[in-house]
């Protein structure tokens, strides 16, 4: 039970969830499925302040980086 209490734990953090979030509205299909997402996004995850970025008009995602990384896990309905 410890792993599965480090799990959630490291869910609340990667994703800003609650632990009753996750432990009632989360399978645990579900919850395996994020905690290897997060594992693979350790070290490239930087949180962002508003002073250090600079507001530009129109500015939207990077929609070719998007699908770069992400494109097999991308789905479109």
């Amino acid at each position: 039970m410890t792993e599965l209490g480090r799990i959630a734990a490291r869910l609340a953090c990667t994703y800003g969830w609650t632990h009753d979030y996750i432990l009632r509205e989360l399978s645990l299909g579900q919850v395996m499925m994020y905690h290897e997402y997060a594992l693979e996004m350790d070290g490239h995850i930087r949180i962002q302040h508003p002073e250090d970025t600079e507001m530009v008009e129109n500015d939207g995602p990077d929609v070719d980086a998007i699908e770069r990384r992400y494109g097999d896990r991308i789905r479109r309905v």
